[in-house]
């Protein structure tokens, strides 16, 4: 979020506290005041309103791949292959 910042007026935010407010304001946990100043300072900042997206996107990718199941025998090849490799590093 390198782009310049709103005007910081008494109910403006600045860039830092919309990336503190990113998680909440992309799981719809903020109060409505909070999600209109989010959305306000979004809709003005191109690079915050860039950042969200993509923290967004990410997000749904997570859960999205938390829901594939895995063969139990795939698995526990995964997992020696990668504590095997943990054990050599370490």
């Amino acid at each position: 979020m390198s782009g310049p910042t709103p005007a910081a007026g008494p109910q403006t935010l600045t860039c830092a506290q919309v990336a503190a407010l990113v998680f909440d304001f992309s799981e719809g946990e903020l109060t409505d005041d909070q999600h209109a100043l989010v959305a306000e300072h979004l809709s003005l900042c191109a690079d915050c309103a860039e950042f969200v997206r993509t923290y967004s996107a990410v997000g749904r990718l997570v859960r999205h791949a938390m829901e594939v199941q895995v063969d139990p025998e795939l698995q526990a090849e995964l997992d020696a292959a990668i504590f095997g490799a943990l054990a050599v590093t370490a």
